[in-house]
């Protein structure tokens, strides 16, 4: 008996102090608001951590703009400088192989063009030309070979023979005429056409038949409507 009265103290005494407990320290439950609120602050919280861990993470792996400038330089100036020691090594093969060339010249120089003799003169000569009407060229400047005494009329005739050219004159020494060359007559353009003489690029005053000629001498005969004088 003594010991159920002792045990329902005990637990009387076990009752007050719970009792006591739960008075002191009242849970009071909260808002639902307020743990939404936290939550949501929470929630931020852990995305903004998130976002600037990648973010974080993203730049430290991603180069800068400066350094990926620099990389296209350095590899240009790289590839340069091995252009430069290409360039370095290959002209000594160059100055080595252009050497043995020379030397092949040298060796063999090119030969020169000999030069064309000097025609000969078998003696000395007079050019012959002969201009028609209206400036049409009968015979083109050409060398005659003459005798010492020779006269216009004679180194004349010797070249219309040679080159076939017909002509016809009249008279002999001072009273020698020349009337027609490659059947253009005098008068055949009127009553002043006909042959006149020019010596040396002057106008002969006499017959072409007592007018000697010299070495290096230049003849022409050209027909002309205003002749004057006795002309040829």
């Amino acid at each position: 008996m003594r010991l159920r009265k002792i045990g329902l103290i005990l637990l009387t005494i076990c009752v007050f102090f719970i009792l006591g407990a739960c008075e002191k320290d009242p849970v009071t439950p909260k808002p639902k608001d307020t743990v939404e609120k936290t939550e949501t602050k929470t929630t931020a919280d852990t995305s903004k951590t998130t976002t600037t861990k990648s973010t974080a993470s993203v730049d430290q792996k991603t180069p800068s703009s400066d350094q990926a400038d620099d990389q296209p330089s350095k590899s240009s100036d790289q590839k340069k400088s091995v252009k430069v020691q290409s360039t370095e090594k290959e002209k000594p093969t160059s100055s080595k192989s252009s050497e043995p060339e020379k030397q092949e010249k040298a060796d063999n120089p090119t030969p020169k063009p000999k030069a064309a003799p000097p025609v000969k003169k078998s003696g000395p000569e007079v050019i012959v030309e002969v201009i028609g009407y209206q400036g049409d060229s009968v015979l083109a400047p050409t060398r005659v070979s003459i005798r010492e005494g020779e006269t216009i009329l004679d180194a004349t005739i010797k070249i219309l023979k040679t080159k076939g050219i017909s002509y016809k004159f009249r008279g002999s020494g001072a009273t020698a005429y020349m009337e027609g060359i490659a059947d253009q007559f005098e008068f055949d353009h009127g009553g002043t056409s006909g042959w006149t003489i020019l010596l040396n690029g002057k106008r002969i005053d006499r017959s072409s038949g007592v007018v000697k000629v010299h070495d290096g001498d230049r003849i022409t005969w050209k027909y002309t409507t205003q002749l004057e004088g006795n002309g040829g």
